[in-house]
């Protein structure tokens, strides 16, 4: 079994393990702010869909609103990232399933187990799950350029601080203006799309 290239970060402060994903800690907030820019042109890969690849796992069960997912040399992304920022349940199922139902398959027909949080309304695939590229560094990042430029619709936010040894993932990513997160806004993900149990982040569709 070849290792998934897939870093979560936790905003929450904690850990999750995801098997054979690479798990880091993330301790920053969401910083926005204009990239420093090597002249590289604006990405056009940039907000195209993706599906991290961890979805093609049938024991995953998804993705949580207190995650940043980041998958390098994603294949739909031509070499780029693919990002799950902050967005709950799979790209695959965006109404998940309860515990028991067989609703939900990965990409290549494979039926998931377990329980899938349906998708939050405020925080659809569509908005928070897309090809990205690096913008800019972090907050006390030395410039490991080049970087791109985003596109209008999207900015260019702190998604993983400078830890001091993550010069590889840290630093500003193109994301969605509409999904950056608002700190004054407790309620993330709003209702849910479809399944909503204990377990699942927003309120019950």
């Amino acid at each position: 079994m070849v290792a998934l290239n897939i870093l979560v970060a936790i905003r929450s402060g904690s850990i999750r393990s995801l098997g054979v994903v690479v798990v880091a800690l993330v301790v920053g907030s969401h910083c926005g702010g204009k990239a420093v820019v090597d002249d590289e042109p604006e990405s056009s890969i940039v907000g195209q869909p993706c599906i991290p690849t961890i979805e093609e796992d049938p024991a995953f069960t998804g993705f949580r609103t207190t995650e940043i997912a980041f998958e390098q040399q994603h294949a739909s992304c031509e070499g780029e990232v693919c990002v799950a920022y902050a967005f709950q349940g799979r790209v695959s199922c965006p109404k998940g399933q309860s515990n028991g139902e067989a609703l939900c398959s990965t990409p290549s027909s494979v039926a998931v187990v377990g329980e899938v949080c349906g998708q939050c309304s405020k925080r659809p695939a569509e908005d928070t799950v897309h090809c990205t590229c690096r913008c800019g560094p972090a907050e006390g990042q030395p410039p490991v350029g080049p970087y791109c430029t985003c596109p209008e619709a999207f900015s260019c936010v702190e998604l993983q601080p400078y830890l001091g040894q993550n010069s590889q993932v840290a630093g500003k990513y193109c994301v969605k203006k509409v999904s950056v997160l608002d700190s004054d806004d407790p309620d993330v993900c709003g209702k849910v799309i479809g399944h909503w149990g204990a377990s699942c982040d927003g309120l019950p569709p």
